[in-house]
């Protein structure tokens, strides 16, 4: 488990590279903020690479999946699944669920970037 505050597709390259694997994100899950539109951004974009989101990003085996979110306090804020980790040592996001998967370049705020 992890923040999100550097943005998610440079997080999630963390976690995949921690674990050894990669992941598929589907676009059409991400929790968007659709207002970003009036400031000229593409939401799936912003949700992808923005940061300073106040986000955690786990990852919980497949079957492991149900029952957590079963269990899971509806007090809380709402768990989203956005994807899955996969063998590969890819990181692929899928726009909308019938288009191919692009790979996913990991892009946000890196503190250690000159």
């Amino acid at each position: 488990m992890m923040d999100l505050s550097d943005g998610l597709s440079l997080d999630l390259l963390r976690m995949c590279r921690e674990s050894g694997t990669g992941a598929i994100v589907y676009g059409d899950r991400l929790p968007l903020f659709s207002g970003s539109r009036a400031w000229g951004c593409d939401p799936i974009e912003l949700g992808l690479h923005g940061g300073e989101d106040y986000e955690l990003l786990f990852a919980v085996p497949p079957r492991l999946a149900f029952s957590l979110e079963s269990a899971y306090p509806a007090k809380y804020p709402k768990i989203t699944r956005i994807g899955m980790l996969t063998r590969s040592l890819q990181m692929e996001w899928i726009r909308e669920s019938n288009m191919r998967p692009r790979p996913l370049a990991p892009r946000g705020f890196d503190h250690f970037r000159s």
